[in-house]
């Protein structure tokens, strides 16, 4: 064999051996672009299942929107009422002082009764979020914000000299926040009938217990007071004379760091077990309203129909034990004693069990009013809905704003012009009021806007005009102030949720 053609037989037998370990590169290549494809359509259909469960959730939560609009009603209607100001004010727009009930007096509980509504409803066991540890972060940061509120009315920390001995240690926020975590914490424990029943009841015992049947020491009144009458101790007046003024003066350091120094603390030890039971009966509502997502807009319609029922009976229950007499059950003798009359009076103070009842079945009853004419159930949106919706979806930020623009008001002083009367078809005539805080400046100007409207009515000539005047100034507000800085708030993305 020549040279030149066993140099071609080698030069073959080289192509022929790079043969196979090309298409063997090309094969692998091959399979690598297929799993490549494969991983990535994986990962395209998982994220548009998660994108599917989300938008799921999202359109079921705005079926449920209205509960928003609840909570913006019960934090304007707050607004109104703690801005009641002046030498008079409407009755119902005030707090009972100790034994009775007013409208104004129905606020903090329907507030109380949305969030364990949004404790239910927010409830997801694979959120980070509905963890133990970001619950009671949660809690401490609410008492924290509500203590920090509390700073502002303390004597002395505006002047740089605050005197601690005086800070008010609870309050709205505080006991919102204690509430809240508790009820939060037992529904992500378990969602059981059972766990439902015992934790809405167990407070109430522990209520009655410690109310009527704790033994107090033999002389509970505090220092200065009248002494208790002989058996008036663990019962439910006089105030200072009760298990609450006791516990609030024996847990929270004394009379110096409660409401005003008094006796007693409206927001204090003994009433918060009643509040964590209205919380609750929010947290049994939210539950149904989990499973009522998936109804059809009819049957949604009837479900939440029936809170009117369910409301106007607790309701009703709660006004039968409420009042004076009570309500005797001798026709049932074989399971009460003859002439057995059950009575507790209303006392928002106390959170008695029958202001907790009529309360609780208020809030179902307008949770009813407004669900059924909001958007997601009936298609109606009218702008007091949407007003409502935006506050509700920024209720802390609205609280804690309405708080803090109070304090700043009363706080600011100078000299300011502050109108005399108004002469109609003249103008306004002005004087300069010395040493003026803002707050009071302002409600003068208002005042005389109001008295100028009442002259141009001949009907309302000499008429009662302070109380008016104190109902428009907090509607203006809600209204005026706070409802269009919730709407930039959320324009901007900023939230502030309790």
């Amino acid at each position: 064999m020549s040279q030149q053609q066993d140099t071609t037989l080698r030069n073959r037998g080289k192509g022929s051996s790079s043969t196979p370990s090309k298409a063997s590169s090309v094969a692998s290549s091959t399979v690598s672009d297929v799993a490549k494809n494969v991983s990535k359509s994986a990962k395209k259909a998982k994220k548009n299942a998660k994108t599917a469960v989300a938008a799921q959730k999202a359109a079921e939560d705005n079926r449920m929107d209205f509960i928003d609009a609840v909570r913006g009603f019960a934090i304007l209607a707050m607004v109104v009422v703690n801005y009641q100001t002046g030498p008079a004010v409407f009755k119902f727009l005030g707090h009972a002082e100790w034994m009775g009930v007013t409208y104004a007096d129905y606020v903090f509980p329907i507030l109380l009764f949305t969030m364990g509504v949004s404790i239910a409803l927010s409830y997801r066991p694979s959120s980070s979020k509905s963890s133990p540890f970001w619950i009671i972060f949660r809690g401490i940061k609410l008492f924290a914000l509500g203590a920090a509120v509390h700073l502002l009315y303390t004597p002395g920390v505006l002047e740089g000299n605050p005197q601690w001995e005086q800070f008010r240690i609870f309050g709205v926020l505080q006991r919102m926040a204690i509430v809240y975590t508790i009820s939060a914490l037992s529904y992500a424990f378990s969602q059981s009938v059972g766990n439902l029943i015992i934790s809405g009841f167990l407070p109430l015992f522990a209520w009655h217990y410690l109310t009527y049947n704790y033994p107090l020491p033999a002389n509970s009144a505090p220092a200065g007071s009248t002494p208790c009458p002989p058996g008036a101790q663990s019962k439910l007046q006089p105030p200072h004379c009760t298990a609450q003024s006791y516990f609030d003066r024996l847990l929270l350091g004394g009379t110096s760091h409660l409401h005003n120094n008094g006796t007693y603390d409206p927001e204090g030890t003994l009433s918060t077990l009643p509040a964590l039971a209205a919380v609750w009966a929010g947290v049994c509502t939210g539950s149904a309203l989990v499973h009522a997502r998936t109804l059809g807009k009819s049957d949604l319609q009837y479900f939440l129909g029936s809170f009117l029922i369910v409301g106007h009976i607790i309701s009703r229950a709660g006004h039968a034990f409420g009042a004076k007499g009570g309500m005797t059950f001798d026709e049932f003798p074989f399971l009460f004693d003859e002439k057995t009359t059950f009575y507790q009076p209303y006392s928002k103070k106390l959170y008695t069990p029958t202001f907790l009842l009529a309360t609780t079945g208020a809030a179902l009853i307008l949770t009813a009013l407004i669900s059924l004419t909001s958007k997601s159930v009936s298609g109606w949106n009218t702008p007091l809905h949407a007003a409502l919706r935006t506050v509700g979806r920024n209720p802390l930020a609205i609280y804690i704003l309405s708080e803090l623009a109070a304090a700043a008001l009363k706080h600011v002083r100078g000299a300011y012009p502050v109108p005399l009367a108004p002469a109609i078809g003249a103008g306004w005539s002005t004087t300069t009021a010395v040493d003026a805080s803002l707050w009071d400046v302002a409600y003068q100007w208002v005042d005389a806007a109001v008295q100028a409207g009442g002259e141009l009515v001949p009907a309302l000539k000499g008429w009662k005009r302070a109380p008016w005047v104190g109902l428009v100034w907090g509607l203006t507000w809600a209204f005026g102030v706070f409802v269009p800085v919730a709407k930039v708030l959320e324009s901007v993305g900023l939230f502030l949720r309790m």
